[in-house]
């Protein structure tokens, strides 16, 4: 099988680039090269649709749906855009090594977030624990800018009327004080001057 290499786009929110620049050190620590690259626009599913030649011509081709979008359509992804190997939620980015290795094994897969219930927050628990520890330790490069996100809460709890965040996002859940500590720390270390 041949090397995994990796391309991330960012769409949308600096909370998406935080999310592509976590996804790419998982996937570097997993043994892929990756390039990631920034894009405001939300053309998302033109995006995808774009690349059907190139899946054509390489089928082992692995494409995943990262973020809010993946957990606010969830497995309709497919109907929409059947070019997607794996749907990865936001809360569920400590997955995606694993997602990646099932969508190159031939099968798609799914994770998303708990649905947003009475008591959602509660389950979200382990996979914040999951995302805390590779927020705090899976970044191991800064980029030129030496600038990097933190990130102090998770979710939302108002419901602004131009907003997505509180349905794909999650309840408002608060970070460690300790975890946060660390990860600015980690990141100063590694050379990082704006957080």
């Amino acid at each position: 099988m041949e090397p995994l290499r990796v391309h991330i786009t960012a769409y949308g929110c600096q909370m998406n680039r935080l999310d592509a620049e976590l996804a790419a050190d998982l996937l570097r620590a997993a043994g892929a090269d990756c390039s990631v690259r920034a894009h405001a626009e939300n053309r998302v599913f033109s995006n995808i649709g774009a690349l059907a030649a190139r899946k054509k011509r390489e089928p082992d081709l692995v494409i995943g749906l990262v973020g809010c979008t993946a957990q606010q359509y969830g497995p309709e992804v497919w109907q929409r855009a059947p070019l997607v190997d794996f749907i990865c939620a936001p809360g569920r980015l400590a997955d995606l090594p694993d997602l990646v290795r099932e969508a190159r094994a031939g099968r798609r897969s799914v994770a998303l977030d708990p649905a947003r219930v009475e008591g959602a927050a509660e389950a979200f628990g382990a996979f914040d624990a999951r995302l805390d520890e590779t927020e705090v330790r899976g970044r191991r490069r800064v980029g030129r800018s030496r600038q990097a996100f933190v990130r102090v809460m998770r979710g939302c709890d108002v419901f602004c009327s131009y907003c997505v965040v509180p349905n794909v996002r999650g309840p408002e859940r608060s970070r460690s004080p300790a975890a946060l500590a660390e990860e600015v720390q980690r990141l100063v270390d590694l050379g990082v001057r704006e957080v």
